[in-house]
């Protein structure tokens, strides 16, 4: 199953979800970052030898953010969600994401981030998945 992409201000974002993030922290000129370049290892499994990399979604101020699915906290993901834990990430869910989806309806229509969806057909490059876009850091 192919990512659906949403692009908006020549930015390339993972999920609707991340869009509406950014389109509230835009409106309102909170400083932030859109994928920093920061990397942290971690294990998906305690028994796996591989290490993957783990790069929020945001940092905002001195915080960093991940937006993610419920399904975060179940299954293999119980790993990662612990590990984000540890770390201090804030992860943001469905409720905790519900404000800002509600903004942008109200602000620019209910059909608006579907608008900003990108051509499922293209498969997105490395400068539009982790474009590290400043915006008053």
């Amino acid at each position: 199953m192919k990512k659906v992409l949403h692009e908006l201000d020549g930015i390339t974002f993972d999920s609707s979800w991340e869009l509406a993030f950014y389109i509230y922290l835009r409106d309102y000129g909170i400083p932030f970052e859109y994928h920093p370049k920061i990397e942290f290892p971690y294990k998906i499994e305690e028994d796996d030898d591989k290490f993957h990399l783990y790069r929020p979604d945001f940092r905002v101020h001195d915080k960093y953010v991940e937006i993610k699915g419920n399904h975060l906290a179940e299954g293999k993901d119980k790993n990662k969600m612990d590990f984000l834990d540890d770390l201090g990430i804030d992860v943001f869910t469905g409720n905790d994401i519900k404000p800002f989806l509600d903004y942008v309806a109200q602000n620019y229509g209910k059909g608006y981030l579907l608008q900003c969806r990108k051509d499922s057909s293209e498969e997105p490059k490395e400068t539009d998945t982790f474009p590290n876009q400043h915006h008053g850091l």
